[in-house]
């Protein structure tokens, strides 16, 4: 075996996050998490492989473990987003916990380099702008 069969074995099992990375957003590894992070004024979005319950940040706000992927919204400036809009942007997940400053979103069995998370960040922060804007 050549050494490009061998990386392109390689590469077949590391998830795909271009589609993410050119909308912008920005890899990171946080206490051992993969994130995929982007801040978009008013609120940021974080596309989390998982949440733990005892995690230093979001520990304190849920107890149980998200074993799946889950996009976190953190908000920075509540008051100038409609709450009807935020309503409208945790429709679009299966699960939606809100938390304060914090959403958890996520869909069933969604994983991190599950190709809906690209389309659902940009559902999310559509409806989530369209709120900011109005207000």
């Amino acid at each position: 075996m050549g050494l490009k069969s061998f990386l392109k074995i390689c590469r077949s099992f590391i998830p795909d996050h271009g589609h993410l990375l050119k909308l912008g957003y920005k890899a990171k590894i946080y206490n051992g998490d993969f994130i995929l992070f982007k801040d978009h004024g008013h609120f940021s979005l974080g596309v989390h492989q998982g949440v733990e319950p005892y995690n230093s940040r979001f520990g304190h706000l849920i107890d149980f473990e998200i074993e799946h992927a889950c996009i976190i919204v953190e908000i920075k400036e509540r008051y100038k987003l409609r709450p009807h809009s935020i309503d409208k942007g945790l429709e679009l997940f299966d699960y939606a916990y809100d938390r304060g400053t914090f959403l958890f979103c996520m869909d069933r069995k969604m994983e991190i380099d599950d190709p809906r998370i690209p389309a659902k960040v940009e559902q999310l922060k559509k409806k989530l702008l369209e709120g900011a804007a109005a207000s």
